[in-house]
């Protein structure tokens, strides 16, 4: 810990000709390995000797390099010829009666025999008539693309019918839908038959005309006569396709089904995923003239594993010519989705359920081939937070340079070190099997323009990585020690930059899991080179330092101070020789002015011979004398920057360091006020 004191005592108000001195501790600091390196990169060892642990991220793959979920979009449409008119019965009848009247005497003798059994005698080339239907509550017109019209005719009269002609047609243009004859129907019989209606057109105002109808009679065989019994004819119209129509549609679903959306991702084969965040869109637009109906699910997507994702919608109705829209948007954060498809047995799909529906108004609607309704809905922007299945087999290259810091703050003409250990290292936080190869790795000193490649007899084999393990996420760390390395000669580069060639494989043996990988929107893989070094060094001209923070400007009265004395006081314990010199400069770290004419000399702490380690201080003071120019120099000083420059004692020789070896330097100002009057 390092403190600046700006501290006054004894002041007194002298005669204004009088120049006082003042003691005043200035400047009171500890430095250790912990000030000028992490706490977090030092490692103590069991003889309390310090190894400093570093780790150099090469880079790191991330979930979005992983898997990423694509976009899912889907389209319906729904024309005129999806929807159903259903099937529409004309009815009509012909009595005995109507016949008889059509027949002069024979006819009159069969309406005067009504509830009598006579014999019927024969019929020739009669009429039923001319029959209205309307059907203009069912529909004003219809053009018939596709389609067919089914014929019955019951005979319930006590005679066989001959020569039947029957005809259909469009009451206003007379245009004929139909026009068959029938040759015989036996008495209690029907006729039946099937007519296709493809290109016809309905008017809703019909008439049916039975144009001709004979008998032979029943010769002498009496029969009861009841007038009142009737040919009966049934005409069902089934629509199929229509081309135009004016009609009132009954409801129906005109969307009705259950299927699986399948996501395409090259690969994975994901059986679950839990969304972090989403946005379900559903957008509609509709020519239709009546009311459309959405029901949308997904019964596998549940709100945090419990409500199923469900959606409904209302279009409106159209009016004529014109198109309505409509359009919503819903977050599906923090939706977990079953990706096992409709049977469960799937992946990378998940069931929907889609229904569209129109409800019977009992109004008038006119469609047309170009009225359609459009459905566009689409899952997208899914960010997951968590899924799990097979994430495929991938490859990741890695090709850059990254910042060495940690001789940022250490600067050394030569430096030897010893029982250096250089690690590749990979911390995987994804449920996957993990392989790295290492190509290449170069050190750099770029203010000596000096370089040097890593070599070691393992470097280049393939490092295998173990998967995390989940609930709760753990991470698995993989390292591998570098055999017969030149990592020492790295090092003593002082490097400030490293370059990399890295290859990181996901599941590079496929599908060993069964389907148990697992990864967190923050998972990663980490791979990198880690650095034991062992505070056990020889060096030459080894520099640390360390920047206070300083403002003279606080000092009271300090534009009376005009100069003074630094009284210097240094604990050494580590056992290298210091030079030492404190700098004084402004916000920009430019130096204003020194301390020392020449940087103050700080004997070695004596190691104990036999356990080769300090026990005790080694107590230096040293004086530096202040004029009027640097006290100027100061009151625009911002930051102290101390500088100590370390050597070995004798030159070469390697010495550890250990956990309370420290350098405390504590300054006493003797500041000489001049008069202000």
């Amino acid at each position: 810990m390092t403190a600046v004191v700006l501290l006054f005592s004894n002041c007194r108000k002298d005669k204004p000709d009088w120049q006082p001195e003042i003691l005043i501790p200035f400047i009171n600091s500890s430095l250790d390995i912990g000030d000028l390196l992490a706490d977090s990169l030092i490692r103590q060892n069991t003889d309390s000797s310090l190894v400093l642990v570093y780790r150099y991220v090469f880079d790191a793959v991330h979930f979005d390099e992983i898997l990423r979920i694509p976009d899912t979009t889907l389209t319906k449409t729904v024309t005129l010829k999806t929807i159903k008119l259903g099937t529409r019965v004309i009815e009509t009848s012909v009595t005995l009666g109507q016949l008889a009247r059509q027949n002069g005497a024979q006819g009159a003798l069969l309406l005067a025999a009504h509830g009598l059994s006579i014999p019927v005698p024969p019929i020739s080339n009669s009429s039923g008539g001319v029959v209205n239907l309307d059907a203009t509550n069912m529909f004003q017109t219809i053009d018939i693309k596709k389609g067919h019209l089914t014929t019955t005719v019951f005979n319930g009269l006590p005679i066989e019918l001959n020569n039947v002609i029957l005809e259909l047609r469009n009451k206003n243009s007379g245009s004929i839908i139909l026009n068959d004859t029938i040759a015989v129907i036996l008495p209690s019989d029907s006729f039946i038959k099937v007519y296709p209606l493809d290109g016809k057109t309905f008017e809703g105002e019909l008439e049916a005309e039975v144009l001709n109808i004979s008998s032979p009679g029943t010769g002498s065989v009496p029969v009861k006569i009841d007038t009142n019994d009737a040919v009966d004819i049934s005409i069902k119209i089934q629509v199929d396709e229509v081309s135009a129509a004016t009609a009132i549609f009954p409801a129906q679903n005109l969307i009705d089904q259950t299927d699986d959306v399948e996501y395409h991702l090259n690969g994975p084969e994901l059986n679950f995923m839990q969304i972090k965040t989403g946005l379900f869109k559903f957008i509609v637009s509709s020519t239709l003239q009546d009311s459309g109906f959405i029901d949308y699910s997904i019964p596998g997507a549940t709100y945090k594993g419990i409500t199923p994702l469900y959606l409904e919608m209302v279009i409106p109705p159209a009016m004529k010519g014109d198109t309505t829209f409509i359009e919503e948007t819903r977050k599906v954060d923090d939706y977990w989705y079953d990706l096992t498809g409709k049977d469960g047995t799937q992946f990378n799909s998940f069931e929907q359920e889609l229904i569209l529906r129109i409800d019977s108004t009992g109004k008038m609607m006119d469609l047309s081939l170009s009225d359609s309704i459009y459905i566009f809905y689409t899952l997208y922007d899914v960010i997951p937070e968590y899924v799990s299945g097979y994430l495929g087999k991938d490859s990741f290259h890695f090709q850059g340079e990254l910042a060495i810091d940690l001789f940022k703050r250490i600067q050394a003409d030569e430096l030897k070190i010893s029982d250096l250990k250089l690690k590749i290292y990979v911390e995987n936080e994804v449920g996957a099997d993990a392989e790295v190869v290492i190509h290449e790795i170069s050190a750099f000193n770029s203010r000596k323009g000096t370089s040097k490649s890593l070599q070691a007899s393992n470097l280049s084999n393939p490092l295998q990585v173990i998967r995390a393990t989940d609930n709760p996420l753990t991470a698995s760390t993989s390292t591998r020690e570098l055999d017969n390395s030149n990592a020492n000669e790295l090092l003593e580069l002082l490097p400030d930059k490293l370059s990399y060639d890295v290859n990181v494989r996901i599941n590079p043996n496929g599908n060993t899991g069964g389907h148990t990988d697992f990864i967190y929107n923050r998972s990663k893989v980490d791979a990198g080179l880690e650095v034991e070094l062992p505070l056990n060094l020889s060096s030459k001209g080894l520099i640390l330092l360390d920047t206070l923070d300083f403002d003279f400007t606080k000092q009271r009265l300090y534009e009376s101070i005009v100069s003074g004395e630094f009284k210097v006081f240094v604990e050494n314990k580590f056992p290298l020789d210091v030079s030492m010199q404190l700098y004084f400069t402004d916000e920009s770290y430019q130096k204003l002015d020194s301390l020392f004419s020449t940087p103050a000399r700080i004997d070695a702490a004596v190691e104990n011979a036999s356990a080769q380690r300090v026990y005790h201080y080694k107590d230096s003071k040293i004086s530096a004398l202040v004029p009027e120019s640097m006290i100027r120099n100061i009151r625009d000083a911002r930051y102290v920057l101390v500088e100590a420059v370390f050597n070995t004692k004798p030159d070469g020789q390697q010495v550890k360091i250990y956990e309370d070896y420290k350098l405390n330097v504590k300054v006493i100002a003797d500041f000489i006020y001049g008069a202000k009057l």
